[in-house]
């Protein structure tokens, strides 16, 4: 049991064993890791933990069926399962947004696509207009029949939906 390997100049934790418990003094050159593992350690998060960053912020999921979701990320789980306070649907159409509330949502993680903070500066000069539900509806039915000069632009569910 050697508590401290030197492998180029850097020194290996205690926790850096091979899988039988050795150092990695006893593997041949083929066997070695590229560097030691105190070198593989980063500054993000991966895995639900990555989600910390996100607490308390505003945030818009895209789920599986195609349904983009907006609201503050409360709580989360190990299973990246989402609790949402002030949720709502955003529906687009073009240059158009409408909000459909839902309050708190629960939302399982099976059904998250991507998951990103909102920034409200960028959001707000991205040049997408926040209507009420008729004039998106509206929109939409004139883009969807052609009339609009961005049709192919349209913001279509069946695009993000994964399922079909």
């Amino acid at each position: 049991h050697i508590p401290h390997l030197s492998c180029g100049g850097s020194f290996l934790p205690s926790n850096a064993r091979d899988r039988a418990g050795r150092g990695t003094a006893g593997l041949g050159e083929a066997e070695r890791p590229d560097r030691p593992r105190a070198m593989e350690a980063r500054n993000t998060l991966s895995g639900a933990t990555s989600l910390i960053e996100d607490l308390d912020s505003r945030v818009l999921v895209v789920l599986r069926d195609g349904k983009h979701v907006a609201g503050r990320l409360s709580s989360f789980d190990q299973f990246s399962n989402l609790v949402l306070e002030d949720a709502c649907e955003r529906i687009y159409a073009g240059k158009f947004m409408a909000e459909d509330p839902n309050g708190c949502m629960i939302v399982r993680s099976d059904n998250i696509v991507l998951v990103a903070q909102i920034d409200e500066g960028k959001e707000a000069n991205s040049g997408i207009k926040l209507v009420d539900l008729d004039t998106l509806l509206e929109e939409k039915t004139r883009l969807d029949s052609g009339e609009g000069a961005n049709s192919k632009l349209s913001n279509d569910a069946n695009m993000w939906n994964f399922d079909a």
